[in-house]
Order: structure tokens, then sequence, then C-alpha cells
């Protein structure tokens, strides 16, 4: 595998990549402490970048050129030709520790519509976060898992069944069942060492494989979905974030990386590819309530 540069642009904290457009050319991804959302064309190479007054934890694509955007202070729901909307936030049921403030950190469009996304502290306290569901219909949000450290990467099997998710001081891969009504009967799916690398974004290709991306680790590692270890890439950066696959037939993997920390590495923060040999899942597009 060759792994290439995808963008040069340094973020502080890139995450969340995601893709969508025809031909999954449109690749979007946040730099959660540098407060921008990111987009460059797969085919093109044409970017984009815009700064915000304040950290964003998610941007998912959604139907129509629409955006759901996971600011410190809410969700908002923006698109080119209706009004700016307003989904609820986790405050709404989960009022905030004094002295804690916490912010969305990763979200994901479920298969049936629902914006599932997880909270951290912004000093990474333990357990002050939590994992919500936001219905359909942009008016419910309901806490499915609370006491969180650090929610981070999550997705769902090819069939939907399954529902993946980490919670990165917990060193493990959760699995629940999955249906449209939430998650249930979880268990350990993988479990990692104790120590300093940190698994932390997640994405699940086409065969049911989870890709995970190992802060301080250097690297993404594909496990199958009964939990053993099928491949590593590895990278010229220590801090890799997440990633998600995108462009012609999903068959390139898209890695976010930070420079949050003192690596002597120019290449830190930049976004990289690679061709792992399997294809991606599409991007679910969230379909906002003024369209439903």
């Amino acid at each position: 595998m060759n792994l290439e540069i995808f963008d040069e642009r340094i973020c502080l904290l890139g995450e969340g990549p995601t893709s969508s457009g025809q031909a999954n050319n449109a690749i979007m991804w946040v730099d959660i402490i540098g407060k921008k959302i990111l987009t460059r064309d797969f085919f093109s190479g044409i970017t984009t970048e815009e700064l915000f007054h304040e950290e964003v934890g998610f941007a998912l694509p959604g139907q129509d050129s629409s955006v759901v955007i996971g600011f410190a202070s809410g969700i908002k729901y923006i698109s080119p030709n209706r009004p700016e909307l307003s989904l609820p936030n986790w405050t709404k049921i989960s009022p905030e520790k004094p002295g804690t403030p916490v912010r969305w950190n990763d979200a994901k469009i479920s298969p049936h519509n629902q914006l599932y996304g997880g909270t951290m502290a912004f000093d990474a306290t333990p357990e002050a976060g939590g994992l919500y569901r936001i219905s359909s219909d942009g008016q419910q949000i309901d806490e499915l898992i609370s006491k969180v450290s650090i929610s981070n990467g999550l997705d769902w099997s090819p069939d939907s069944n399954k529902f993946y998710y980490i919670d990165t001081l917990k060193y493990s891969v959760a699995q629940y069942d999955y249906d449209e009504s939430g998650i249930s009967n979880p268990s350990t799916l993988i479990s990692f060492p104790h120590g300093d690398v940190l698994p932390d974004g997640m994405c699940v290709d086409a065969e049911g494989g989870l890709w995970i991306a190992f802060w301080n680790g250097g690297c993404v590692k594909r496990f199958e979905s009964n939990g053993n270890l099928s491949e590593t890439i590895e990278l010229p950066v220590k801090n890799v974030t997440s990633c998600s696959f995108g462009g012609a037939n999903l068959e390139t993997l898209i890695i976010t990386t930070a420079a949050l920390t003192n690596e002597d590495n120019p290449k830190a923060g930049m976004t990289f590819m690679v061709q792992p040999g399997v294809i991606g899942k599409a991007s679910n597009l969230y379909s906002s309530p003024l369209t439903l």
C-alpha cells in the first residue's frame, strides 16, 4: 500500500472525515481546536476552508448540499437554500457540571437518519461526557450512554444490525445490537492495552472490518468483525485521529491527524490517503426535518 498526503493543510486537531457527492468526491473534515471545517474535492483538488468563532466537534454532510455542525454551543443545520435550524443540544437533558466545560466530539448519521454524537470535557475530565441520539425529525434528544470520558469512533455494521463505539479511556471497542429504537446488549468486541496509545476515530468498511485510528500510535489498524487484527497502516506522524472512505468506488481511506502536541514532524496535522484493498461504506447523508 502506498500512503500519500491527501491535503497538506495543518490541523491542530483534524477529525471526522466524511465523503459525499455522486462519486464520493466531496471530502470534508474538521479541525476541532482550530475551529474550522475543511473540504477538498477528491478529483479536482479544489479546497475550501471556513473559520468559526468556536470549536467544531463534527460536520456531517446532508442532502442538497446541507451540513449539520456540532459547535461547542450547540448543533446547527445549515443549508444554502433554507433557514438555519438549531437541533436539540445535549445540555437539554444533561446539564453541564460546574467547572467542567464540555463539547461535541465525533458523530455520524445512523441508517435511520438519526444523529448519533458524543461529548467530552475540554480538559478530558473522566466521565463528564455521554453518547446522544437526536431523532430523525430533529425534535428529540436522548442520552444513550452516560459517564463517557472521551466519546470517539462510532459506526454501524454493513447490515446495520450492530453498532460499534469507542470511549477512548476504556481502551476498548464496544459492540451493541442496533435497530431504529436504539442500542442494546453491550459487549466488548476488542480490548487494547492501557497506556499512552489511545483508540480514537473509526469507520467500518463494506466487508464489516473496523478501521481504528490510534492517538500517539502512529497508525490505523483494521480488525475483522470478530475482533481479530487483520491490517496495520503505519503513518509518519504520531497522533492519528480518524478515517473514512472516499473517492471513486470508496476504495481510498482518508486519514486525519493532529498537530496539537509538540511532535517534531512537519507533516503532523496533515490529512493522508491510502488504498487498502477493500472498499468502504458510503456516508449516511442527513435528511433535515425541513425536508422530511
